[in-house]
């Protein structure tokens, strides 16, 4: 399982090498529209090995319109798309995915997409996975807040009724919702590809180790005065859970 460490704009080049990337769509400025740390980082990997995933900005409450979704997509040359979804809302979330994805695979036909599955019964998780089956979503993705409304091991659950359902649809983590201790426990069978989370900065920023707390705040990117220290230790922790 990859973990990403969302981190931010100042400190980017302390998680270069993690590999997998996850961006914020609302962050992105093409085109160089001005001197921008956080752009240029991210066009500074195209052509590499790097895997990027482009978040749409709903969880940030700025989600972006489609058509500029596909645009900075294509100009920051990202592996995978979270499809539009609206946060904590199944339904309005299942109405995006399905009436946008064919504007998405015309346009992106060799980008991975992500569909998230929200809801907080496992009625509507089962409905979006039969519903994300058959239009055929290459990831899904399971959000934090679902361990608020059905339990610590929700996510897990949920994992393996998509392993029930269509064994080749990939799960990604969205956030670290009950700290490390989530990852730590997540069984094989659950196969989840991945996990992105600011937990290693966010604590780092409250001058506490990962291994031993688990952040309740936001992250805001603009941050300066991180704990290097701890953000460096914590980074480290991350990647080896």
């Amino acid at each position: 399982m990859k973990k990403i460490a969302i981190v931010g704009t100042n400190y980017l080049e302390g998680v270069k090498d993690q590999g997998m990337h996850m961006c914020l769509a609302h962050l992105l400025k093409p085109y160089h529209e001005d001197v921008d740390v956080y752009s240029n980082f991210y066009t500074s990997l195209l052509g590499s090995s790097h895997y990027i995933i482009m978040d749409n900005g709903a969880c940030e409450g700025d989600l972006r319109p489609v058509d500029e979704l596909i645009s900075k997509a294509r100009y920051f040359g990202v592996d995978e798309v979270i499809l539009p979804d609206a946060f904590d809302d199944a339904n309005t979330t299942r109405y995006f995915v399905t009436n946008q994805i064919n504007q998405f695979r015309k346009e992106l036909p060799n980008v991975k997409l992500m569909a998230v599955s929200h809801g907080d019964t496992m009625a509507e998780h089962a409905m979006n996975i039969a519903v994300y089956s058959k239009l055929g979503i290459d990831v899904i993705g399971i959000p934090k807040v679902v361990t608020t409304h059905l339990g610590p091991r929700a996510r897990y659950r949920i994992c393996l009724l998509i392993q029930e359902v269509d064994p080749n649809i990939e799960i990604h983590f969205l956030g670290a919702g009950e700290g490390v201790n989530e990852i730590h426990r997540i069984p094989e069978e659950c196969k989840v590809r991945s996990v992105d989370s600011a937990l290693p900065f966010i604590l780092a920023k409250q001058g506490s180790y990962i291994l031993a707390h688990r952040g309740n705040t936001k992250i805001t990117f603009d941050e300066t005065d991180i704990n290097e220290m701890y953000l460096k230790d914590n980074l480290r922790d991350w990647w080896n859970i």
